[in-house]
Formats: C-alpha cells, structure tokens, sequence
C-alpha cells in the first residue's frame, strides 16, 4: 500500500505542476506585483487603493489591521496564527463550540479573504501546499484530532465554491479550483503499520465535472479541474487494483465521466478564445481519463473516439501517442468490436509517423541555421588568395610556403619535426602515437532531447500494443528451460494483444512490437556524436516497419513560412496581368521609358519600342500575336464580336509609329556597325 500512495501522490503532483502552467497571465501579472509589492503606507495613513487591473474583479473586505504594518497590527496577526496551530496540534481542545466557530473563522473570514487581495495573490501555491501538508500530518488521521482533519476538509470545501465561481482573479479561481481538486476525506499514512492509501473528496468531483462543462467558465479553471478529476480516477483505479481493495468510481459515476471526456476528446477546433495547443493539451488529459478510467464507455464510445484520434493525421503526435497509451489501458472484453490486425497497423503508423516527424523537424532546423550561417559568413568572407576555402580559411598570400612539402605536416616551418618521427605523440592530441580525443559536439543536447522524445513516443505505442506494463526493454520472449524444470509463468496479456484470437493476429502484433523495439535500440545508443547519423539509422528502422507492415505513411504538406492566400499576389504592390486596358496615367515630368530594341536579322526592320509596337500591331487573327496584358479575362463574352476584316482586304493602317527614340534600331538598310570599328 506504501507503494500505491507514492503512486498516488507523484501522480496528483504531476497533474496539479501541467494544470497550473494553464492559469491565465494575469495570475502572472498578480504574483509580480505579490514579489515586488508598492510601499505599504504607515500605520496612520489609510491603505492605498487597490491597483486598477484588480478593479473588475471581487475581493472579500477585510479589516485595516489584516494589512497594517504597527506593532500592533502584527501582533494581533500573530495572535490569530499561534492559537490556530496550537488546535491544529491539540493543545486546545476541539470540543467546545468556540474553539470551532474560531477555527471555521480563521480561514473563511481571515485567511481565505486576505488570498484575493491583489496583494497577496502570490501566496496561493505556498498557501497550498502548506495547508495540505497539515492536514496531512499522522497526528490529524487518528482520533481526538481526526475531527479536526474532517472539519477543516469541510470547511475549505464550502469556501472554495463561491471562489471558483465568482467574479474573482483567475489566479485565485484557479488555485481553488487545485485546492478543491486535492482534498482528501481520508488522507494517505505512509509511515507505520497502518499505511493507506489516500481517498479524494467524492463530493468535490461533482464540481469539477460541472465547472469544466460550464460554457461560462474560465479554461484555468477547465484545465484545473482536469487535473483533479485525473487525480480522482488514477487514484479509483489503483484502489481497485491492489490486494482487497474496491473501486468506488463505477457504474453511472463512470458513465458520467467517460461521456463528458469522450466528448471533448472528439472537439478537434479549440473554441473561441482559446489557442490550438491548449486545447491539445485539455484533449489529452481527457484521453488520460478516459485510459485510467478503463472503461469501453456506452455503445463503445470510448473505443470509437480513441480510434479517431488514432487515425487522425492532422493531429499533434503527442495527442496520437497518448490515444495509442489509453487504448492499452481500456479492460475491453472479449468479444470487443475491435479489427485487431488494422488496429496493430494504425499504431505502427502512428509510431511510423512520431519518428518521422522529428526527424523532418530536426533537418529542417539544421537547414535553416545552416543557411543562417551562409548568409552571416556572406559579408565576411574575406579570402586571401580565393577567399575561404571548405576548411576555413583557405587562400595563401604569394610567396609563402606551399603545403605540399614532403615529410612536414600541414603548416609547419622547414626543419621542423616530420610527421614519421616516433615516440613524440602526445595523446589527446592528434599526433602519432596518441589516442585521438572524442570529438566533442557542443549541440548533443539535441541529440539527447531528440533520442529521449522518440523514445518515450516509442514506450506509449508499445504500451498500446501489450498494456501499462510495457517497458523500453524488448519484449520478453518465452522459453522452455532444458533442465526440466518448469518454464516461467508468461505473463498475462494486455492491451491490443490481449484481444487477439489467432496466431495471425497475434503475428501482425509481434511484427508492430519488434519494430518498435528496433527503434528503440537506436536512441538507447549513446554513441551518436552527430545528428546525421542518427536520422539516418532512424529512417533505416522506420522503413523496415512500414515494410513489414504493409503501410505507408506520409507527412503532411505544411504551408511554406510566408506565403499568402492563393487568392493574393505574392507582392501586395504588383498589379495583376489580367486586368485589360488597364491604363495608368504617368507621373508628371516623366517619360515612360523605351525598351530596348531587339536584335534583327538580315532584311528585317528591327525590333520597335513597346509604345510602337502597341500602336502599329495587326489585328488578332492576321499572323500577330496579341500580348498577354491584353488577354481578355474570364467572364461573360462581350456583346459585340471584334470586327474581322472580310478575305482579300487588307486592314486599315494603324497609326503611324512614334519616332525612334533614343537605343532606336537603324534601319535594315543601315545596319549599325559593329563594336569597336573605326569611324569613316
């Protein structure tokens, strides 16, 4: 049981670290003002209004000498703390109805309110903690001061509610909301002969399931509650788990929450307000949920959304890995409507789909800072004789020494040491007879990040495939023993392959679990010194499983950094081609400019200026070429034809052609002479 509650407890303080990162900014804002607080005014000044940011929001009134800063007003502070500590120890008795009206009074009307002042909003994760350690403690589990325990829970369950749902600080709705979520109405001994495991409040579940279908409430408090009911359910299940124990969690209790978590494991859009990688983040506690919670869900709903997010490409890996993880957790029965063989597919794809995309991740990051390096290295590349060469710098100025001299290294002065000469190495060094130093990479921390990510991808496919047990170590494989004594019990199957129901089926899962542990084996390495050959071994493994598989799995196109609606220019200021008679005036005292004129051949007029071009070009249909910027666009055809000019006729001259301005052709007949001849 001593195990269980570590469980328990690194579990709940895993979920209450991943909820608290979602609390809003302003609760960010509040507790830089808690750490660098304004001057607090003397004793015989008023207290300074509030600051404005805190003006929409409520905070409980308290009395001058809860914030005063006299002897007096700390003294009386202090009074209130020993006399709180001494019931919480019992050396005041709990039986009087003052002693608890008094305790009540300390947190509702005292401490609680002094929590959603602007000024003391950065308490709360101290607040927290201390709080339930005391409650905690071995002293308030047994009787005389079990009632204390039990009162305090009760009291702080009231006061959370209206905190959690009125207009107060995000900072302070969401650490009541955790507060709530972490209330125990029998707390976990870890230190005795009586150890226990800890059983959450029941009651405060209802409110986290209510608050996060709330369509008025904060996603602070959303993610908050989250946590909480995770918590809930991990605990429920490892309850049922060990020796004797039983799971409370069952039946409609169980119903209610995989419904409300199916539900938003299936919304794939954020709502309004709330960004795509949060609401990845709520999905996948859900998915959480909905593993530890174990249950198939009504019509196998459970099953269906898990499916879902498996074969859902658009997806974030994380999200696909954790759907893969609830899958294996899910105690299906027999006759599942599950395909075994396409379902061990869809999570080779998935695991097929993680490595690829952290490879393609990684090179493409390596492209850009290499082309980050090129363009840095443009403005400095000050080379001798050829500037730098592949090696650094690889020019030589005239008259130095050329490196091909026989018996020196690379850089050495005549006379100096050969390179041949024994028992001179220097290890570490590079020089004969030394042992090369490794080389060191001062980026290998990507190398380790990159090595642990696949890995852990890796471990919640493989948990998908064989159950929660599954570890990075390849899957054991059952042997006979030849001395005659009995072979080992196998171990009980779980997950997908708990479910197969042939020796086919089970192949295909065998075939899926030795690819992964393939992967596996290469990010266990730690001898990867460079990123290339690791991607490159990486990509080896992965095609081998999608060969043994059968599948093929392809990234999504991502749209290219910078590029606008398909709808728009490239260049906002660039006029489209397919507006006809398009004229823009000419800016006064500029001439537009002439074009160049093209090369002629023998006994043809050259090439004319664009403006003459435009002025002297034939009709369509009469061997010309009509320009592209005069290309009609797509609509409805005009009303009147363009006049065609009847066979035999020759068409109207077109108006004379403007002058030759200046860079004009010659005319055929005077061809311009050729560069460089000498004038008649």
């Amino acid at each position: 049981m001593s195990m269980l509650s570590c469980q328990s407890w690194s579990r709940s303080l895993t979920a209450v670290l991943m909820a608290v990162s979602f609390v809003l900014s302003a609760s960010l804002q509040a507790a830089e003002q808690a750490a660098n607080p304004a001057p607090e005014p003397a004793a015989n000044e008023p207290a300074a209004p509030a600051a404005d940011e805190a003006e929409d929001y409520d905070v409980i009134p308290l009395p001058d000498w809860a914030f005063g800063n006299s002897p007096q007003d700390k003294k009386r502070r202090n009074d209130l703390d020993v006399r709180k500590e001494a019931i919480l120890r019992g050396s005041e008795p709990f039986d009087s109805q003052e002693t608890r009206d008094y305790l009540q009074n300390y947190y509702t009307r005292y401490y609680f309110p002094l929590l959603t002042n602007p000024q003391h909003i950065g308490e709360w994760p101290d607040f927290r903690v201390k709080f339930l350690r005391a409650l905690s403690v071995n002293t308030l589990q047994e009787p005389p001061l079990l009632r204390v325990h039990d009162f305090l829970v009760e009291t702080t369950y009231q006061a959370m509610i209206p905190l959690i749902k009125g207009n107060y600080h995000p900072a302070v709705r969401c650490n009541a909301m955790l507060l709530l979520s972490q209330l125990n109405s029998q707390d976990a001994l870890l230190v005795g002969d009586k150890k226990r495991a800890a059983v959450p409040l029941i009651q405060a579940l209802k409110v986290m399931l209510d608050e996060l279908a709330s369509p008025t409430q904060i996603d602070g408090v959303r993610a908050a509650a989250l946590a909480g009911i995770l918590r809930h359910v991990e605990i429920d299940r490892q309850a049922g788990e060990a020796p004797g124990g039983q799971r409370r969690l069952v039946g409609n209790a169980e119903n209610l929450i995989a419904d409300t978590m199916v539900k938003l494991v299936n919304e794939k859009e954020p709502p309004e307000g709330r960004s795509q990688a949060g609401h990845d983040w709520m999905r996948r506690r859900a998915v959480d949920v909905l593993g530890a919670l174990g249950s198939a869900g009504q019509n196998n709903s459970v099953v269906t959304a898990l499916d879902g997010v498996l074969a859902d490409v658009a997806t974030a890996v994380s999200l696909r890995c954790a759907a893969a993880e609830a899958l294996g957790r899910l105690k299906l029965p027999a006759n599942a409507r599950l395909a075994v063989p396409d379902t061990a597919k869809k999570l080779a794809s998935v695991a097929v789909f993680a490595c690829k995309k952290e490879a393609k991740r990684v090179e493409d990051q390596e492209d850009r800072e290499a082309k980050d390096k090129l363009q840095a290295m443009g403005s400095s590349a000050y080379g001798m004789s050829g500037g730098y060469s592949e090696g650094g710098y690889g020019g030589m100025m005239p008259g130095m020494m050329p490196d091909t001299m026989p018996g020196m290294m690379p850089g050495m002065m005549p006379g100096m040491m050969p390179d041949t000469m024994p028992g001179y190495g220097m290890p570490g060094y590079g020089m004969p007879g030394g042992t090369p130093a490794k080389k060191f990479n001062p980026l290998g921390y990507r190398i380790l990040l990159t090595r642990r990510r696949i890995a852990h991808e890796m471990l919640l496919v493989k948990r998908g495939l064989l159950g929660p047990d599954a570890t990075l170590k390849p899957a054991a494989t059952v042997t006979v023993s030849r001395i005659g004594s009995a072979a080992p019990t196998p171990p009980a199957k779980a997950g997908l392959s708990a479910l197969a129901k042939s020796a086919a089926e089970q192949s295909t899962i065998d075939t899926v679990v030795n690819g992964i542990d393939e992967i596996i084996g290469v990010v266990n390495q730690s001898s990867f010194n460079e990123m290339k050959p690791l991607v490159a071994e990486l990509r080896a493994k992965v095609r081998q499983l999608e060969d043994k598989c059968g599948i093929v799995v392809e990234l999504p196109q991502e749209a290219v950094p910078g590029a606008g609606p398909e709808a728009l220019p490239a260049n906002p200021l660039e006029l489209p081609p397919e507006i006809p008679g398009l004229d823009l005036p000419v800016m006064p005292g500029q001439e537009p400019a002439a074009e160049p004129a093209g090369k002629a051949p023998a006994g043809k007029p050259a090439a004319a200026p664009a403006a003459a071009k435009e002025a002297s070009a034939p009709p369509a249909g009469q061997g010309a070429k009509a320009p592209a910027a005069a290309k009609p666009a797509a609509g409805p055809p005009s009303a009147e034809p363009p006049a065609v000019p009847a066979p035999g006729k020759t068409p109207a001259p077109g108006p004379a052609p403007a002058a030759a301005g200046p860079g004009a052709a010659p005319p055929a007949a005077k061809p311009p002479a050729a560069a460089g001849a000498p004038k008649a």
